[in-house]
């Protein structure tokens, strides 16, 4: 093997529970007994790459009901949830939402994992509220992740929102740090919860809220073009790093249930202290089984190499393999 390549244990998994999640690409699903059809996105018309809007919403836990009219989502409460198609690492979120009700209470779910059982609240990710609540973790912006603590660099304050007008609010994710702003004003930024990937979803707890011109923008390159280089300038012989702590790429729901199996190599710069600066995707396999590959190749930790007894940056291959049982 070339010493620069690391081999990471393999991710396996017995194959996976038939109809646990499906998707609404065609489809018109109940949520609570109101049909949603989820096979249109909810972003307007005119929208600019690399922006995508969000397609095949599906149920993960019934109890709230959604409906669709024209470009706009209503979700009304009832302690459920939705999520949309798609895998996210680092991106920006922009939507527009408007409380409908005066006990409007919900909230927008990011890198949301799959739950442990059907019916379910994710396994992991962030829940930030949109709601009339003036609770301190209720109130819009609030952010909780689930099984993890965060650490606030600033927590959402101000006063209830009201009912009936459009807002703008953007919730951008890097790494571990999470920033919502509402308005063009930012109220919330937390950090602490481990970057991993997921998809995005709605929740909703009480009351109506209606969403809009909803858009996702990756704002890390999961290839390898735009991945930064270390300077190899110095003609030093270098040490190459060595991996020190592991994390197993997670398998998706749906390449379990189409049995995709192989190798995502992944190319990561790993900074002179041991941590991974950046990382992409050199040779894929699935477009939601590299990004898992690429969130946990960004967990990874190294001794570092060195130039000169001195730790240094250096570039090195990680093999994730998928397999099943």
């Amino acid at each position: 093997m070339d010493p620069a390549r690391h081999q990471a244990p393999s991710s396996r998994h017995a194959p996976a529970r038939q109809g646990f999640a499906f998707l609404l690409a065609s489809l018109t699903a109940v949520l609570g007994g109101v049909a949603f059809s989820g096979g249109r996105s909810l972003a307007a018309a005119g929208g600019q790459d690399p922006a995508v809007g969000l397609r095949d919403w599906a149920v993960e836990r019934r109890g709230s009901q959604a409906e669709v009219d024209g470009d706009v989502l209503r979700v009304s409460g009832g302690k459920g949830w939705i999520r949309a198609d798609g895998l996210f690492l680092d991106f920006a979120l922009r939507f527009e939402f408007r409380l409908a009700t005066d006990d409007a209470s919900g909230a927008i779910l990011l890198r949301i994992g799959q739950p442990s059982l059907p019916g379910r609240w994710p396994a992991s990710g962030y829940r930030v509220a949109v709601s009339r609540s003036a609770a301190p973790e209720e109130l819009t912006g609030a952010v909780r992740a689930y099984g993890a603590p965060l650490r606030a660099i600033k927590l959402a304050a101000g006063q209830p929102l009201p009912v009936g007008e459009w807002q703008q609010a953007e919730v951008r994710l890097e790494g571990d740090r999470l920033t919502f702003t509402l308005n063009g004003t930012v109220v919330t930024i937390v950090e602490g919860s481990e970057p991993l990937a997921g998809r995005v979803g709605i929740e909703g707890t009480r009351g109506s809220i209606e969403y809009r011109s909803v858009w996702v923008t990756p704002t890390g390159s999961v290839g390898c073009a735009a991945l930064p280089r270390p300077d190899d300038g110095d003609a030093a012989p270098m040490t190459l790093a060595r991996a020190r702590h592991e994390v197993r790429p997670l398998y998706t729901l749906d390449a379990l249930e189409r049995k995709v199996m192989g190798t995502v190599a992944v190319e990561a710069v790993v900074e002179p202290d041991g941590s991974v600066a950046s990382a992409c995707v050199r040779r894929g396999l699935d477009p939601d089984l590299d990004v898992q590959a690429l969130a946990a190749a960004k967990r990874w930790r190294f001794w570092p190499g060195t130039r000169d007894g001195r730790p240094a940056q250096s570039t090195v291959t990680i093999d994730m393999e998928f397999r099943l049982k």
